[in-house]
């Protein structure tokens, strides 16, 4: 048994059950949802053609450096 129990149980034997928010009847009273709707993400839809869009814009940003730095020579 635990050290101290016996001390504890006559107070908890006073404290009344918590009820579940489900199973009471709140009057005039509205709940808010629980759930909140994720309406967009930052993910794309589809991931391989959004992988080759950044693919070529790395590459097309690379050429760009290039040219850059040849016009500049």
């Amino acid at each position: 048994m635990t050290p101290g129990l016996g001390q504890l149980e006559p107070l908890l034997a006073v404290v009344p059950d918590p009820p579940a928010s489900w199973m009471t009847s709140i009057q005039g009273v509205a709940l808010e949802p629980s759930h909140v709707k994720q309406l967009l993400t930052t993910a794309p839809k589809d991931m391989k053609a959004a992988k080759e869009l950044r693919v070529k814009g790395r590459a097309a940003a690379k050429e760009r450096r290039k040219a850059k730095r040849d016009a500049g020579s």
